[in-house]
């Protein structure tokens, strides 16, 4: 392939300072968009923790409000089933 010219690839340990110097540069910037990226989902994460959060004391509220509702309710019902108790209790002079 390279007809023996000695111009073709070969792996060598002479490594020129720009080669070097960029892939130093490489580093630092893959260094520090990886931090980034990490600053992010740390952002995220928190978010979608307060978020859910939220959800579930809203849901919360939502739950104790019925809760009183059923409450109410069922007291209701038993006021009625003791007036209707006692007024099968009381005879009807028959």
């Amino acid at each position: 392939m390279n007809g023996g010219d000695g111009n073709g690839w070969r792996i060598d340990k002479r490594v020129p300072v720009t080669v070097l110097g960029i892939l130093l540069a490489q580093s630092v910037g893959f260094g520090i968009w990886v931090g980034a990226i990490d600053t992010k989902v740390e952002a995220s994460e928190t978010w979608i923790a307060e978020t859910k959060l939220e959800r579930v004391d809203a849901r919360m509220s939502v739950l104790e409000s019925q809760i009183l509702d059923i409450r109410a309710a069922l007291g209701r019902i038993e006021q009625r089933l003791g007036v209707l108790r006692s007024s099968d209790a009381t005879p009807t002079g028959r």
